[in-house]
């Protein structure tokens, strides 16, 4: 008998950079989900990378209330995706990236005693973010 097939992947970053953009918090989806985004720069490298992050909930109110446009954070979340049919010629696929934690990058990271770091799973992760709301991006 053949062996199932897992296609579940689960894709971690940090990155570490600058905020250059920071949309004001805003309420989302048919369970009003507090959400903001933030673009974050790499601070290093020659050719930096720019990254968009949607955080949610308690994270999104952290951003909003504590950090400011020029802040250097370090952000750990999660890359997603979706496919999103807009009618049967058009068919858009986007990558997402949501934050689970957001800290000022020069806070000193938390590791445990036994030295196997443990990353906190948010309660957004396992309901999918509301099941995406009933956005298509």
């Amino acid at each position: 008998m053949p062996e199932e097939v897992s296609y579940k992947s689960e894709l971690t970053v940090k990155i570490i950079g600058k905020i250059i953009e920071k949309e004001p918090m805003k309420t989302v989806g048919k369970k009003n989900t507090d959400m903001t985004t933030i673009v974050v720069e790499e601070v290093e490298g020659k050719y930096p990378n720019v990254f968009q992050i949607q955080l949610f909930k308690e994270r999104a109110y952290s951003a909003d209330k504590m950090f400011e446009v020029g802040d250097v954070v370090r952000v750990r979340g999660e890359v997603g995706g979706k496919k999103w049919k807009k009618d049967k010629d058009h068919i858009y696929h986007f990558t997402s990236i949501t934050g689970w934690s957001i800290k000022p990058a020069d806070q000193a990271e938390s590791t445990p005693s036994n030295n196997t770091q443990k990353e906190e799973v948010p309660e957004e992760k396992q309901s999918k973010i509301e099941e995406e709301d009933d956005l298509p991006f």
